[in-house]
């Protein structure tokens, strides 16, 4: 097995010291990162108007359960 570290890994390594103090908090931000990674990603619901029920349609935007955004 080859103990070396590659001059990809050395660069990678170089700018984690730039923003960490030590290994230990270079390693709890990336624990950190991973687990947000895994949180479960909210429900989204598209609507549309295509048959001309605007009450029905805009009823959904008059809810205050959340935040509406246009895509």
């Amino acid at each position: 097995m080859n103990n070396e570290i590659t001059n990809e890994e050395k660069k990678f390594l170089q700018e984690l010291s730039k923003h960490f103090q030590n290994i230990q908090a270079a390693s709890t931000e990336i624990i950190n990162l991973e687990a947000i990674l895994l949180l479960p990603k909210g429900t989204e619901h598209y609507v549309t108007d295509i048959h001309g029920e605007f009450d029905t349609f805009n009823h959904i935007f008059l809810m205050p359960q959340g935040l509406v955004k246009k895509k």
